[in-house]
């Protein structure tokens, strides 16, 4: 008996003494990590962090202690974090320190013209895919939007960081491309506006070849189209407009009242004029965009008016210069409206 109760000891002892041993060679330390998914910009509280304990290494973290959670709440994430990522001092920021004002857009890109692909880092041409965006009728050929360094890229996507007012700018010029834009990425040494030319004929030549004879001979909706009458305001064309002519299509906007911010006039797409007289267009359109034609007006509460584009003009900087102006007066109008609302008080 006294060799059994003294070998149960000396096993005891043995794994009381492993236990010791294993914790003081245990190098895992417990640090701080996202309860759950944080967005960029997001004011991080209490229940958003966890602990763990883990083998950091090298890589940066935070100690967690009783006051993590107190310490840490109402700062603001940086980027996104992942639930169960581990958090690095420059992963929060303080709230002064946060970039405010900012706006994320996601910009669609299609990369089927670059054959070998794009990435961060990358020039390339941002080009409007032109063809079966909502113009009517026929569409319109590509054309470049303007050259651009990839950023944020997901594979199918840009994630950008904008001012208000670049988010605006960026906004339209993706409505006016039908939603997405493709990319042709810009070899080393070439010349960037040279290259966009060259493109640009080339579209424009391909999309005539194609079409001219259809353009000629259409008379009525094609397969799976509808016919939709729009009629379009015409007090900004000075000298009027004619079937036939290039047009950005706007959106007269609204003023601001005391009761009603109103809205900034603004460019909604670009279009060939066709079967037009008597500031009504004949549209033939898919289904989907017969729709948004023929609601247009109730929409917009007037009806679209039409901007003639000059011949060999960019029309996708006249629409930004453009919608810059007006957002600029709609400020102004707004500032003024609330100025006399205020001396009325």
């Amino acid at each position: 008996m006294l060799l059994v109760v003294c070998g149960t000891l000396i096993a005891a002892g043995s794994v009381a003494a492993f236990y010791l041993v294993a914790i003081s060679l245990d190098e895992r330390v417990r640090v701080v990590v996202a309860a759950s998914e944080i967005s960029a910009g997001q004011v991080v509280a209490a229940a958003d962090l966890d602990s763990a304990l883990v083998h950091p290494g090298a890589v940066a973290h935070l100690r967690w202690g009783e006051s993590s959670r107190s310490r840490l709440a109402g700062q603001v994430a940086a980027h996104d974090i992942a639930a169960g990522t581990m958090i690095g001092p420059a992963m929060l920021m303080e709230p002064e320190q946060a970039p405010w004002g900012m706006l994320r857009l996601n910009v669609p890109i299609d990369d089927g013209l670059a054959a070998g692909g794009v990435a961060d880092g990358d020039l390339v041409l941002l080009v409007d895919p032109g063809t079966g965006g909502s113009t009517g009728a026929l569409g319109r050929p590509r054309r470049v939007v303007r050259p651009f360094e990839v950023s944020g890229y997901s594979g199918s996507q840009m994630s950008l960081e904008l001012t208000p007012e670049e988010w605006q700018v960026w906004r339209s010029r993706l409505r006016s491309a039908g939603g997405v834009f493709e990319v042709v990425p810009v070899p080393p040494g070439a010349e960037v506006e040279d290259l966009a030319d060259r493109l640009d004929a080339v579209w424009a030549a391909d999309w005539s070849d194609e079409h001219a004879e259809a353009l000629s001979r259409r008379s009525g909706p094609g397969p799976g189209e509808l016919e939709v009458r729009v009629r379009f305001d015409e007090s900004l064309a000075a000298s009027g407009v004619s079937e036939g002519d290039r047009v950005l299509v706007v959106d007269p906007g609204a003023e601001p009242t005391a009761e009603d911010s109103g809205r900034p006039r603004s460019v909604l797409t670009e279009m060939v004029l066709e079967r037009y007289d008597g500031g009504v267009a004949s549209l033939f359109v898919a289904a989907d965009e017969w729709l948004w034609w023929h609601s247009l007006a109730d929409s917009l509460g007037a009806e679209p008016m039409v901007l003639p584009v000059p011949a060999d003009a960019d029309s996708a900087a006249l629409a930004e210069s453009l919608d810059a102006g007006w957002q600029r007066r709609w400020n102004d109008a707004v500032d003024a409206c609330i100025a006399a609302e205020t001396a009325r008080c």
